[in-house]
């Protein structure tokens, strides 16, 4: 079974693509959400193994403006004092950072 990673790696080799972004994901809690973070895993290790440069960024929690989102984000801040790997991201500001990682020499 491919999935997707594989795929677009493949894409990439014959459209002569040298330099791409995985987006992950930081791992939950052990035994939650296993099919998402299983798929997170694979892909960063077919990225890994690719001989393309393909750059792996693991954002914790991505939000936008939608109403109801500033509570669980205040959460995710304070969690972030103790745990270093929750981090929330804007959209916008995730998006700044995929153009940096692509345009940024090894």
């Amino acid at each position: 079974k491919k999935i997707l990673t594989q795929m677009l790696s493949q894409i990439m080799k014959r459209k002569d693509v040298r330099r791409g972004i995985y987006v992950s994901g930081v791992i939950g809690m052990p035994g939650t959400m296993k099919e998402f973070s299983t798929s997170k895993k694979l892909g960063e290790q077919i990225a890994r193994n690719s001989s393309l440069d393909i750059r792996i960024i693991r954002p914790s929690l991505i939000y936008g403006d939608r109403e109801g989102v500033g509570e669980m984000v205040a959460i995710m801040k304070f969690t972030g004092l103790f745990c270093k790997k929750m981090k929330p991201i804007t959209v916008d500001k995730l998006s700044l950072k995929i153009i940096e990682a692509t345009l940024r020499e090894k």
